[in-house]
């Protein structure tokens, strides 16, 4: 619907239209506000402020062309059925003189709010809820689950106190052993007689663990290679440093590559580490 509210010498005409008159309840109706005539840089649309229990004005936005505003718009949505009127609105013109402004009221259009029930064409209702279940008087759910609940923590209760309860023996452990007189006893344990792998096995197992126990270095957890990269935390002559790790490198001859060596070697192997470990 279109009207014209206004007419008059500087030929503006103020025109108020809705997209449409009738309507469901929730639905969105834009009504929109133009003057058009001469010289429409003089007007303003001003901003709405209203509040209705039901009608809402959820939005209000403006006509633009070459950055000029030419008119205005408003969302408007009603929450009730009934026959209604858009709100009150003024249109402020500014003379050509800018001497005295003009507002003027825009006419009120009626527009119609049905409910969506009325319309006997839709037939894609929701279907009605099922009906709730009524809570019986005593909780016979909660009770039965409480009972289940106690049973089962007396039942552990009684599980945990017939169970036999382990005794540890704390290990008696020898304190403040010189390491030096664990490698020499060692030592003099050790067997020539037995496989070569196990000889050297044992013997450089010897020599770790002292250096170990002596200098508080993980040996036991290193690989030769990993202790000849890190010999600068060993703390002992670079000789007997080097002597040592040529010692780890033909024992691992024997252990991994299965390497033999005879029997003078081997003693005389072990006459070496004992030197070496009397010297550092």
């Amino acid at each position: 619907m279109l009207f014209i509210s206004l007419a008059f010498s500087n030929n503006f005409n103020v025109k108020e239209k809705l997209d449409k008159s009738n309507a469901l309840i929730g639905d969105v109706l834009i009504w929109s506000v133009k003057v058009e005539g001469d010289s429409i840089e003089q007007v303003r649309y001003p901003l709405i402020d209203y509040e209705s229990d039901s009608i809402m004005i959820k939005n209000q936005g403006f006509f633009k062309e070459k950055d000029i505003v030419t008119g205005t718009f408003f969302e408007l949505i009603a929450w009730d059925k009934g026959t209604y009127l858009t709100p009150n609105y003024q249109v402020n013109i500014i003379k050509r003189d800018s001497t005295k402004n003009i507002n003027i009221s825009t006419k009120r259009l009626s527009f119609t709010v049905n409910s969506i029930l009325a319309d006997t064409s839709i037939k894609d209702f929701r279907p009605l809820k099922a009906p709730i279940p009524i809570k019986s008087v005593f909780p016979f759910r909660l009770f039965f689950f409480s009972l289940v609940l106690i049973f089962s923590l007396i039942t552990f209760i009684l599980i945990i106190k017939r169970r036999e309860k382990s005794i540890y023996i704390k290990n008696k452990y020898i304190e403040n052993k010189n390491p030096k007189n664990i490698a020499l006893e060692r030592l003099n344990n050790l067997n020539t007689d037995g496989l070569t792998k196990d000889f050297y096995a044992d013997l450089s197992h010897i020599t770790r663990q002292y250096i170990e126990d002596t200098y508080f270095i993980r040996t036991l957890e290193m690989t030769t290679g990993e202790i000849s990269e890190n010999k600068d935390l060993i703390h002992i002559d670079e000789i007997q440093l080097e002597f040592w790790i040529n010692f780890l490198q033909e024992a691992d001859k024997v252990k991994y590559a299965k390497e033999l060596y005879s029997v003078e070697k081997m003693n005389s192997d072990m006459k070496s580490i004992l030197s070496w470990i009397n010297e550092i």
